[in-house]
């Protein structure tokens, strides 16, 4: 069993918190992109998990955890710090590991420098939702960046209904705005081997998103597990006790 431990440095002149578990001549080296409005702790609830032969690395991302903001909160922006801090790190021939909207982080990260990568692993991957549903989440949280009173009053009825991690409002709007915003790559191929692990039901990521970004990723094949898309804690230690053998060795 490994221990996750906190690590801090800089990137753009603002600290960036991370989670490593420092270990000495590994044999893969993995860099786990969370799943929403978490920080990299979130792996800490997996370790027992993860193989105590690899160094596997959790960034905060921007603005949650140990990390500040950056300023610029698009899936783009953050990927561009992520990148960044991977240079400071000096990492490379990297496992890719993202969930959720990890994933489209990941997704980023391969098209800024994909050399840096010997594989990529997306777990539930995509554009989140349909394009109705989109404009009409876009409007519920677009209140978040103004009044307080008001954006209480809708995160309290929008808890009702769908999944928010339950964090402050400037973490869920990062995650929310930007999420909303994000379009899957067009005129963009990326050849690092990857492994899709799609859910059979996922109420979030449509087939039609599912299918476009495998046009993107041309050496991939897909995995088909659970039925709907993971959305709390015990969703995912479902997800890493079945099948985390089987998709990252």
């Amino acid at each position: 069993m490994i221990n996750l431990k906190l690590h801090k440095t800089n990137v753009n002149n603002k600290r960036f918190g991370y989670w490593s578990n420092d270990i000495k001549n590994p044999r893969r080296t993995s860099l786990l992109l969370s799943p929403g409005a978490y920080s990299g702790k979130f792996f800490k609830n997996f370790e027992k998990y993860l193989s105590d032969t690899d160094l596997f690395i959790c960034p905060d991302f921007p603005a949650r955890g140990f990390s500040e903001p950056q300023g610029d909160n698009s899936v783009n922006g953050m990927a561009n710090t992520i990148d960044k801090f991977i240079s400071i790190l000096n990492l490379n021939n990297i496992y890719l590991i993202g969930f959720s909207y990890g994933t489209q982080i990941a997704t980023e990260l391969l098209k800024i420098n994909e050399k840096r990568f010997k594989k990529a692993i997306l777990i539930a991957s995509g554009e989140f939702f349909n394009t109705i549903t989109r404009v009409i989440l876009k409007i519920i949280f677009m209140p978040f960046l103004f009044s307080g009173t008001l954006r209480n009053k809708i995160r309290k009825y929008v808890l009702k209904y769908i999944y928010v991690p339950n964090k402050n409002l400037k973490e869920i709007n990062l995650q929310w705005i930007s999420t909303l915003s994000y379009k899957i790559p067009k005129n963009k191929i990326i050849y690092t081997p990857t492994i899709f692990v799609d859910f059979e039901k996922d109420q979030y990521v449509t087939k039609t998103s599912k299918n476009n970004i495998k046009e993107v990723f041309i050496n991939s094949r897909t995995i088909i597990v659970d039925k709907i898309h993971p959305s709390n804690i015990t969703n995912f230690d479902r997800l890493f006790k079945i099948y985390w053998k089987k998709i990252y060795e």
